[in-house]
């Protein structure tokens, strides 16, 4: 397989990008066109907003594996950092932000611990991560890759599951305290400009 670059990681898929995306196109705009010549009419309005809706699920059909690809290239790219980063940028690898990690891809493996550093002095936000993240196994992973993580969903679950005020008010007091220890064992305290 050829070695992925930046001048050959493009790909157009004849199919989709010169039939289906202009007939779509086409589409919309001959709708707008028989709206307005026809008058206003609910089959001309329902055409136009059909055909709307045609072109943005094209368009978001090829979003989807696009944010897929993004979340593999940062996995991708967490597991080459975690090669070949220095020991000082290790624990500030889960720092790096999706736009941060598709920048550096691309970068040859002698040029990463230098350009990592330059990326990571360009902020000192911190870095919160979510999604998915309910138990305390799951916080304690996090251990050096964040400063915060972000546990919404779970205590929303919590309220639902919970039979009164009461029992909800302690079921989330034993979530947070049980998810707040083991994140003050786990998680990251960066230093501001660390």
């Amino acid at each position: 397989m050829e070695e992925q670059n930046f001048a050959n990681h493009g790909k157009y898929i004849p199919v989709f990008h010169f039939f289906a995306i202009p007939v779509f196109v086409i589409n919309f705009v001959w709708s707008l066109f028989r709206l307005r010549k026809l008058g206003l009419s609910f089959d001309g309005i329902f055409g136009v907003l059909l055909a709307a809706a045609l072109v943005v699920l094209v368009f978001e059909a090829r979003l989807f594996p696009l944010r897929v690809q993004d979340r593999l290239i940062r996995l991708e790219e967490q597991l080459r950092f975690a090669r070949l980063l220095p020991a000082d940028l290790q624990p500030r690898i889960g720092e790096f932000t999706a736009g941060q990690m598709v920048a550096l891809r691309f970068a040859c493996d002698a040029e990463l611990p230098a350009l990592a550093r330059r990326v990571r002095r360009s902020t000192d936000l911190p870095i919160a991560i979510g999604f998915g993240i309910s138990l305390p196994g799951q916080v304690s992973i996090l251990g050096g890759l964040a400063d915060a993580a972000v546990v919404g969903s779970a205590l929303v679950q919590e309220i639902e599951q919970a039979a009164s005020v009461d029992a909800a008010r302690e079921a989330l007091s034993t979530r947070v305290c049980a998810l707040k220890s083991v994140g003050k064992t786990g998680m990251s305290r960066r230093e501001p400009g660390a």
